[in-house]
């Protein structure tokens, strides 16, 4: 190459490595019939319009959808990751979301799976649940010892012991 196109292509280079092409933030609005999101971006704290929440496994009216806790975008509210289209800014979407020191995922050992709701009774902490549901949520966990435990936040329990056994607890 020479060098005026080394010099192009490092202006090139300098500009797309500026441009957006994922952000973090908190979740601040959340509409569940739409399945879209608002997000506060950090550190600044500017609020994003309404973003679609990405899902790999949805079709008209069926499949996997998780609902985003809202907070105040400060402190409080689920972390997400927005990822923009080819970095344009107004083409954002919501693609997954991000623990912390604060928000904990559940313990899960390699090759295992936990599906946990966790929700207070009242609607009083930041884990309660929009609309507030009775119990504190519901857990199904496949553990890699080929068992199977559902719980429903209100005492009962099913284990599938993964040797044709189930032993059901309820209160």
């Amino acid at each position: 190459m020479s060098d005026l196109e080394d010099r192009v292509l490092a202006i090139v280079e300098r500009w797309y490595a500026s441009r957006y092409s994922e952000r973090h933030g908190l979740v601040t609005a959340y509409d569940p019939v739409n399945y879209l999101a608002k997000v506060a971006f950090m550190p600044e704290g500017q609020e994003s319009g309404w973003l679609p929440i990405e899902t790999g496994h949805v079709g008209n009216s069926y499949g996997v959808a998780v609902g985003l806790q809202p907070g105040d975008g400060k402190k409080t509210g689920d972390q997400v990751v927005v990822r923009f289209q080819e970095g344009d800014v107004e083409s954002g979407k919501i693609v997954q979301r991000v623990h912390s020191d604060s928000d904990t995922p559940p313990a899960v050992q390699s090759g295992e799976m936990v599906m946990w709701t966790k929700f207070q009774n009242s609607g009083g902490g930041s884990d309660s649940a929009q609309g507030g549901q009775g119990g504190t949520g519901q857990k199904i966990y496949f553990k890699n010892d080929g068992s199977l435990t559902s719980e429903d936040g209100n005492g009962a329990v099913t284990v599938h012991d993964g040797q044709g056994n189930v032993t059901v607890t309820a209160v």
